[in-house]
């Protein structure tokens, strides 16, 4: 009787045992193949005409290697001075919605000042380097709802500190840059001044994930002083994006 009762427990115990580990052994694995595809972001953004997209494009001209500059796909009419595949990737709206519903971006919005919708595709991002996307708030908050607890998310707001400074749209940009400033504040509970101030906060997005940003200013004054200097500008965000 008293054999039977230990070759019971025994063998209780050793399926327990096995169980365990193969758990264990499941979660290791499953936890290695969700940090080898962490992916990397670094959002730009900023007033109309403040320099966004250019940086992009000379960030990754200087380090290719490190950047990947994301074009993102847009459904509105390209204009006179812009190229299919540089600017934006111009796509028909039926094809645009058949991406939204194929879970295709990772980014996407619908301006109505700028009617269209516009999206950056999963696909363009590449998961050994810094993935650049220009963004608005609107952009930043569809981001942050689309992607992973594991992923790295660096957002840089380029603050227009020259008041005589006037951009290339020839709008007066106080306003957009104060709501920038305003969601981003309510984000970080509004903590720090954020035009001097970099910080990190978390946020809940709507796939039940907890996903973290670090925020960084970026004055326009010290933007352009090393804009064009590859020297300069590699330091600066080789600083940032580790």
């Amino acid at each position: 009787m008293n054999d039977n009762i230990f070759m019971f427990i025994s063998c209780t115990t050793i399926c327990i045992v096995i169980v365990i580990l193969f758990y264990t052994g499941y979660a290791i694995l499953n936890y290695h193949k969700r940090i080898s595809h962490k992916k990397r972001y670094l959002l730009l953004m900023g007033g109309s005409g403040c320099g966004k997209t250019t940086l992009a494009k000379t960030l990754r001209t200087f380090d290719n290697k490190k950047f990947n500059n994301i074009i993102e796909y847009s459904t509105r009419n390209k204009r006179e001075n812009e190229v299919n595949g540089i600017d934006y990737n111009f796509i028909s709206k039926e094809d645009f919605f058949n991406k939204h519903l194929n879970n295709s971006f990772c980014e996407e919005v619908n301006y109505q000042f700028s009617p269209g919708y516009y999206g950056a595709l999963l696909s363009d991002i590449d998961d050994k380097k810094w993935n650049i996307i220009v963004v608005s708030v609107e952009g930043f908050i569809s981001m942050m709802n689309h992607v992973n607890t594991e992923d790295s998310i660096i957002l840089i707001n380029i603050i227009n500190d020259i008041p005589t400074d006037i951009n290339r749209t020839g709008r007066d940009n106080t306003a957009e840059e104060n709501v920038n400033l305003g969601v981003i504040s309510a984000l970080a509970n509004g903590k720090q001044d954020l035009t001097e101030n970099s910080t990190s906060f978390s946020m809940l997005n709507n796939k039940n994930r907890i996903v973290n940003c670090t925020y960084i200013p970026l004055k326009l004054s010290g933007l352009k002083k090393i804009r064009n200097d590859k020297e300069q500008l590699l330091l600066y965000f080789n600083s940032i994006c580790k």
